[in-house]
């Protein structure tokens, strides 16, 4: 009796707190989709994190991902620039605008290897669209992996600015 009691209690209270994050959650899918026009959009990008007492560097693989999620409108990446820790341009990912069709994506990679941006690094994005389409999806996936040690995890966009220019 006493052992169900207490199993009552911890399924009630994961029952709260899945609820709870569920509810919560920014990262899943959402019924209130938003329209928009051109933005800027900052992206934190991760080159390394520390870890350890000293406090020593795990390199890590960054992937910028921009995807259209609007179903009918082409949306126009202006550019793609990224950025070190004192936000001097280290790259200009972008020679021309790129066109992104309906429900498709472009990606831009920063190698495990390359440590130019340092752990405050990040992108600056520019896109436009001909008319108010669903909002795109800009975000990074940072990974790494060494030995038996591995860290994922992902930086949403943040839009910095309702126009390009």
């Amino acid at each position: 009796m006493i052992l169900n009691n207490r199993l009552r209690s911890v399924v009630s209270i994961f029952g709260v707190l899945l609820v709870t994050a569920w509810g919560s959650s920014a990262g899943w899918a959402r019924s209130d989709a938003k329209l928009g026009g051109p933005q800027t959009v900052y992206v934190p990008i991760y080159s390394n994190v520390y870890f350890g007492d000293r406090l020593r560097p795990f390199n890590l693989t960054a992937t910028l991902s921009i995807r259209n999620t609007d179903p009918a409108q082409a949306i126009t990446v202006l550019t793609v620039k990224y950025y070190d820790s004192q936000g001097k341009m280290v790259r200009n990912y972008t020679d021309r605008p790129i066109k992104l069709d309906p429900w498709t994506s472009n990606q831009f990679f920063v190698k495990e290897s390359d440590i130019t941006g340092g752990p405050g690094a990040f992108f600056i994005v520019k896109w436009k669209a001909k008319t108010e389409v669903n909002m795109p999806i800009i975000e990074a996936v940072m990974i790494g992996a060494a030995a038996n040690q591995g860290v994922s995890f992902i930086c949403p966009g943040q839009i910095i600015k309702d126009s390009p220019e």
